[in-house]
């Protein structure tokens, strides 16, 4: 229960806190913005210098290209295995609902009649050292009456 409610109410805090993105979204996406930045600029650089060949010129932006290719790459990796986690996350609530619908009456109801054996077997228990109080009662008197 306080497991519960500090993550109920951490997360309010968090929201009201830091907005809709937490901090360390925020310092990723800075971090994104940053690497793209750094790779235009080093772009814009290379380009844009006289005295390469156009050789060196032409290495260069093939090495930027297939690093913006790589990126673009990543980051639709990232968006289809963040949907993939999302579905398997979904599909196994879906899957422990269904679970719980199934076999939590039929688990109550065991439990009910193994309640019902125990009371069954004390009861039994009970009976059977009356019976034989009773019989070992019968058969003192019986050696007392002779």
């Amino acid at each position: 229960r306080e497991v519960y409610l500090l993550r109920k109410y951490g997360t309010v805090w968090l929201r009201k806190t830091f907005g809709r993105i937490s901090p360390t979204r925020a310092h990723i996406f800075f971090l994104w913005r940053l690497k793209e930045k750094f790779f235009y600029y080093w772009h814009e650089d290379i380009c844009h210098k006289t005295r390469w060949t156009l050789t060196i010129r032409a290495d260069c932006n093939n090495k930027f290209r297939l690093l913006m290719k790589c990126m673009n790459a990543w980051k639709q990796f990232i968006v289809i295995y963040r949907t993939e986690k999302e579905r398997e996350f979904i599909a196994d609530q879906l899957q422990y609902k269904i679970y719980a619908k199934i076999y939590f009456p039929a688990m109550k109801d065991f439990v009910l009649m193994r309640r019902f054996d125990k009371q069954q077997v004390i009861i039994a228990n009970q009976f059977n050292a009356r019976k034989q109080m009773e019989q070992s009662f019968h058969t003192w008197l019986e050696e007392l009456d002779r």
